[in-house]
């Protein structure tokens, strides 16, 4: 998934810029599970597990 100018995957807008990717595992909508979070505008990567659209661990 890679967002736009909305929101997807049960995270909140706060929590995601323009441009930002996740690869991963989805779970009712939800990004849930292991996967790969990616903002290049931050300089940020989190690989791990995610829980009901948030990081978790």
């Amino acid at each position: 998934m890679i967002f736009g100018n909305g929101t997807g995957g049960g995270f909140h807008f706060r929590d995601v810029r323009r441009g930002d990717k996740f690869e991963g595992e989805f779970q009712v909508g939800y990004a849930h599970g292991l996967g790969q979070m990616t903002s290049e505008r931050r300089g940020e990567v989190y690989i791990g597990e995610f829980y009901a659209g948030q990081r978790h661990g």
